[in-house]
C-alpha cells in the first residue's frame, strides 16, 4: 500500500457523527439511570467510559460501549468475589426495572441479553436499540479485604483502567499516527479473524515497537516498526513500554512472569496481557505479521530505488563520544557515511553491555538497510572479539544471556526473511 492508500484507509475508519452521538447518548442515559435508581445501601463511586470508545480507537459499525463501573457498599469490607457479584446484581436489577420491564420478551430472549463473565468481572447487556454495553466491574482498593496471595485482584482496581487510558493519551501525544495505526491493526486482525490478538496487547506492542527505533511520520515506517515488534514477541522477548512511560504513569514493581510469550500491562508489571498466547495460537501473530509485511513490501516495490554499490558495508560497535574521550557510545554507519546513513542508538538495559549493544546495532542497521533498499549483499565490519556474539552466540567463552539469545534468533529470522547475504570484513 502507498502512503495515500494508508491515509484513505485511516479516513474510512473514522466514526460518523451519528454513530458517535448515538453511543454518547446511550452512556448519558445509563449514567442517569444507575445514579438515580440504585438501592440505598450502595453508592456509585465511578461510572466512566472505558475501552476503545474512551480511547478513540473504536472501529465504525461497532455498536459497543465499555463502561467502567465501581459501586461501593456502605458497610466495608468485602472479599472481591462477593462484591463483584453484588455489583453485577445491583446493575442488572436496576436496568431490568428501568429499561426492560415495560416490554414482553418471548421465551428466554431476555435472559440471552444478559451475559456475566466472573473471570473478567464483566456484565454484558444487549439493549433493544442493538447497542451492547460491557459493564467492567471494578473496585476501589479501600472497599476490599486484603488477600495477600491474590495478585490478580490488582487488575480490577479502578486506578488500573485510568492508568491505561492515560497511557493511550500519552502515546497519541508522542506519536501522531499512533491512534490511526491502532485502528488499522484492529481492522487487519478482524479481517483475518485473528481472535487471540487482543486490542490492548496491540496497543502496548505498537508503542514498544515505535519506542525501539527512530521512525519517520509515515504509515510505512510505523508498520515496519510493528513487524519488528511482532518478530520480537514471536521469538519470546518481553514486550513492554519504556521506563519513562512507567514513571509517567506511576507504575512500580518488577516484571515477573514465566510465560513464553510476554506483553506487560502498562499499569501492572506483574500482569502479562499475553498469558493466553501459546504455541497453538501464536500462528495468528505470524499471520498478522506477514500480512502487514506484504503491505509495506508492496509500497517498497512501488517506489523501488536501488543503490549503485555492488555491496553494502555496515560497521558498528563502540566509539568514543565526540569531545569526550572518556566516554563511549554505540553507533552504526553504512558505506562509511555516518552523517547520511548511520545512527546512534541506546540499549534497553541502560548499562554498558557488549552483547546487547552489538545485537541492538545489528537490529537497527539491518532494518535501515532493508527499508532504504540497499544492496542486500552485506559486508559486515565487526571488531574480532564481537564476532562471536553474532556468529557463535558466545562472548568471552560464555553463552549469551537468555534475552540476548532470543534477540539473536530474531535477527537471524529477519535476515532469512529478507534474503540478506552476509560476509565478514
Amino acid at each position: 500500500m502507498t502512503e495515500k492508500e494508508f491515509r484513505n484507509l485511516a479516513g474510512s475508519l473514522e466514526l460518523s457523527k451519528n454513530e458517535r452521538d448515538k453511543l454518547n447518548s446511550k452512556y448519558n442515559k445509563l449514567n442517569n439511570i444507575i445514579h438515580n435508581n440504585l438501592p440505598g445501601n450502595v453508592k456509585v463511586a465511578a461510572f466512566e467510559l472505558g475501552g476503545s470508545f474512551a480511547k478513540d480507537t473504536i472501529l465504525p459499525g461497532r455498536n459497543e460501549l465499555d463502561i467502567v463501573t465501581v459501586i461501593s457498599p456502605k458497610n466495608k469490607h468485602f472479599y472481591y468475589t462477593v462484591l463483584a457479584k453484588a455489583n453485577m446484581n445491583a446493575i442488572e436489577n436496576c436496568l431490568l426495572y428501568n429499561l426492560f420491564s415495560n416490554k414482553k420478551y418471548e421465551g428466554n430472549e431476555l435472559e440471552k441479553r444478559f451475559e456475566r463473565n466472573y473471570e473478567r468481572n464483566t456484565l454484558k447487556i444487549e439493549f433493544d436499540d442493538g447497542i451492547k454495553v460491557d459493564f467492567l466491574v471494578k473496585f476501589n482498593e479501600d472497599d476490599l479485604i486484603k488477600v495477600s496471595n491474590n495478585k490478580e485482584i490488582e487488575n480490577f482496581y479502578l486506578e488500573r483502567d485510568r492508568q491505561q487510558l492515560k497511557f493511550i493519551a500519552k502515546a497519541k501525544e508522542e506519536y501522531s499516527l499512533y491512534r490511526n495505526v491502532v485502528k488499522m491493526l484492529k481492522k487487519f486482525r478482524d479481517d483475518k479473524s485473528l481472535y487471540n490478538i487482543k486490542s490492548y496487547l496491540l496497543e502496548v506492542l505498537l508503542y514498544h515497537s515505535l519506542s525501539r527505533k527512530d521512525v519517520n511520520n509515515t504509515y510505512t515506517d510505523y508498520f515496519k516498526a510493528v513487524v519488528g515488534g511482532l518478530d520480537r514477541f514471536i521469538s519470546g522477548q518481553i514486550i513492554e513500554v519504556t521506563e519513562e512511560m512507567y514513571k509517567y504513569l506511576g507504575t512500580k514493581g518488577k516484571v515477573n512472569t514465566r510465560d513464553k510469550y510476554k506483553v506487560i500491562d502498562v499499569a501492572n508489571k506483574s500482569n502479562n496481557v499475553a498469558k493466553h498466547v501459546n504455541d497453538k495460537n501464536i500462528n495468528e501473530f505470524n499471520t498478522l505479521r506477514n500480512y502487514i509485511n506484504s503491505l509495506i513490501q508492496d509500497n517498497n516495490q512501488n517506489k523501488q530505488k536501488t543503490n549503485s554499490n555492488s555491496k553494502t558495508e555496515l560497521k558498528l560497535g563502540l566509539f568514543y563520544m565526540k569531545n569526550d574521550r572518556t566516554r563511549f557510545q554505540w553507533k552504526y554507519e553504512i558505506n562509511n557515511d555516518f552523517k547520511k546513513h548511520g545512527g546512534n542508538y541506546k540499549i534497553d538495559k541502560g548499562k554498558f553491555d557488549i552483547e546487547s549493544g552489538i545485537l541492538s546495532g545489528l537490529d537497527n542497521a539491518l532494518r535501515y538497510i532493508v527499508k532504504n533498499n540497499y544492496n542486500k549483499n552485506l559486508l559486515l565490519d565487526l571488531p574480532n572479539d564481537f564476532k562471536n556474539i553474532f556468529i557463535n552466540g558466545k562472548y568471552n567463552g560464555r553463552e549469551l544471556e537468555s534475552d540476548n539469545v532470543k534477540i539473536r534468533k530474531a535477527i537471524y529470522r529477519y535476515i532469512n526473511n529478507n534474503e540478506i547475504k552476509i560476509k565478514y570484513k
